[in-house]
């Protein structure tokens, strides 16, 4: 079965397809929470590792989010980078949960906390971000900037770009599959 064809019966919300996919995927999707958690510093157990993974594929189930793929041949970079940010969001929801628990017990209080090292190591993932954004012309440096650490949509960038919302578009789409070629040979990931 071609990973096309995969993609389509897992759309199509076939229960064997996605046994399927989860079965072929799963070691990749172990791979990228580990390396995730190893950048940031975490450690936790491999039924953790497992757990999270699990998490990552019930989400794309319930969300439909494999309808989002819009071509199959990137499948493996597109299930990576979801599964390095639904673990990353994983850990701020972690640090949360250990910031809002207060405890006069040593033994309770949590151990899931950002250290020098964990800062250190985001901040040096940041200045990488920045300087293979600085390799882009102008606009889409602009573009990206503006999606990327301001969080503004599509349409507000084409507001302050003064550009079509397809112009943005175009320009956000190749700028972040770039953009994830040059991490991805700068990360070696």
């Amino acid at each position: 079965m071609t990973t096309e064809v995969l993609l389509k019966q897992c759309v199509d919300r076939d229960l064997t397809a996605w046994d399927k996919f989860a079965c072929l995927y799963n070691p990749l999707v172990i791979k990228s929470v580990r390396y995730k958690l190893g950048k940031m510093n975490v450690r936790v157990s491999k039924s953790e590792y497992r757990d999270i993974a699990q998490e990552i594929f019930l989400f794309i189930w319930e969300k439909e989010k494999l309808s989002g793929v819009r071509d199959p041949k990137c499948l493996k970079s597109w299930l990576i980078i979801f599964s390095l940010n639904f673990t990353s969001n994983y850990c701020r929801k972690m640090l949360k949960k250990s910031e809002d628990t207060f405890s006069f017990d040593d033994t309770l209080v949590p151990s899931f906390k950002f250290t020098p090292t964990k800062m250190l190591e985001s901040k040096e993932l940041g200045n990488i971000i920045k300087e293979k954004i600085a390799e882009f012309d102008n606009t889409q440096q602009l573009a990206l900037k503006l999606h990327i650490y301001h969080n503004k949509k599509q349409k507000d960038i084409a507001g302050i770009m003064n550009l079509p919302i397809g112009t943005v578009s175009t320009l956000l789409r190749r700028g972040k599959s770039i953009l994830r070629e040059r991490l991805r040979d700068t990360l070696d990931i």
